[in-house]
């Protein structure tokens, strides 16, 4: 069995499911252009730390997992 790596941007948001769109827009708009980064256009995911009914809904974790492409961008 052989697998490929890649490399994945991680973030952690703690708030709101109902933050996430807002969370997503400043990782493409702001985070990844400062890293002089691209998505791979391999598939997001987010992964959920803990639940609703576990924590109140501002404790919320979540992961968003970004694939990166291997291109680096410098902004001069």
């Amino acid at each position: 069995v052989s697998m490929a790596t890649r490399e994945v941007g991680v973030w952690i948001h703690k708030g709101s499911y109902s933050e996430l769109e807002t969370v997503y827009k400043q990782i493409f708009s702001k985070h990844l252009p400062r890293l002089g980064r691209f998505p791979s256009g391999d598939p997001i995911y987010d992964v959920y730390l803990n639940k609703p009914g576990e924590v109140e809904e501002k404790d919320l974790e979540t992961e968003i997992h970004i694939p990166l492409s291997g291109f680096r961008c410098i902004i001069l």
